[in-house]
């Protein structure tokens, strides 16, 4: 059952992901800011013109220092730190 749910969530955008993080009682706070140790900070990386965008970081530089208080799978870890980051606001500069 813990595999079809997971399957499941993958499937769902990101404002039904949210509902369901909700319900779960999952709360993700934002500790900080680090550069990204795959790009070195420069949101780029070798390939292409002038390169391509990180795979980490996605151009933002940065990557968010996460806690996560509640149940969570390790699975579902990366793929939703990293759809976090998109969706918050990194420091200006």
């Amino acid at each position: 059952m813990a595999l079809r749910a997971s399957d499941r969530l993958k499937t769902l955008s990101q404002p039904e992901q949210r509902v369901v993080i909700e319900a779960l009682e999952l709360k993700v706070q934002i500790l900080g800011w680090k550069p990204c140790t795959v790009c070195r900070g420069s949101g780029k990386s070798r390939g292409g013109t002038g390169g391509v965008s990180c795979s980490m970081c996605r151009m933002v530089k940065v990557i968010p220092l996460l806690r996560i208080d509640g149940i969570w799978s390790s699975d579902f870890d990366m793929e939703r730190g990293e759809q976090l980051m998109e969706s918050t606001n990194p420091p200006v500069g």
